[in-house]
């Protein structure tokens, strides 16, 4: 069996947003507030609002025969699409396997799929040249918010969730994400997650 946990895009990407213009003056195009002297502070230097008061992350176990077509089907759609426009498949080199038979299994319900490699070399330079390489790959395999990014880990570890939560988030300002793990262990995604290096760190909870 094999473990599926599902990020939707507006969990991954937490922004401040507010459903009408609050009240106020303007200053240089942003909103203002009064200051105790008669003076404007802008709300630049303000603490940004919790979006989700209440996040959640679905989790799911899957037989390894039905694993991609179940992914697909549980893994909800971005608004407007009908279908992935693409699945774009990371794994380590110790995943390969797995990472292969999800692709060729993705290709044969009839999406374009295409696999990349993440480096699990735990080095500063490394980890973030890896982030860039491969989110620019996608994005030059046709990559659009209309697709789906799945991760393949080798362990299941939070600092493979970290980088699946992130690599996420970098296309687009976020695309659907699913974290598939060999590992019955689960790990709570809406707690802070560290990438091996420790230099990122993503928290569900926080804009």
């Amino acid at each position: 069996q094999v473990s599926c946990i599902i990020f939707l895009r507006h969990l991954i990407l937490l922004t401040s947003v507010r459903t009408t213009p609050p009240a106020g003056p303007m200053l240089q195009g942003k909103q203002a507030t009064a200051t105790s002297d008669g003076g404007m502070e802008s709300l630049f230097h303000n603490t940004p609002e919790t979006v989700l008061a209440d996040p959640s992350v679905p989790y799911f176990k899957f037989s390894s025969t039905s694993c991609v077509s179940d992914i697909l089907r549980r893994t909800p759609l971005p608004k407007g699409a009908d279908r992935f426009s693409s699945v774009h498949i990371v794994c380590s080199s110790s995943a390969l396997d797995s990472a292969i038979a999800l692709t060729d299994g993705v290709k044969a319900l009839g999406h374009q799929a295409k696999l990349y490699s993440w480096s699990a070399c735990p080095a500063l330079d490394a980890e973030y040249s890896a982030f860039f390489r491969i989110t620019s790959d996608m994005i030059l395999n046709g990559a659009d918010r209309s697709s789906l990014l799945l991760f393949v880990a080798a362990e299941g570890s939070s600092q493979e969730m970290a980088v699946a939560a992130i690599l996420g988030m970098l296309p687009f300002r976020g695309v659907q994400v699913a974290f598939v793990s060999p590992s019955h262990h689960y790990v709570d995604p809406l707690l802070p997650l560290r990438t091996a290096s420790g230099l990122f760190e993503y928290h569900a909870e926080r804009p």
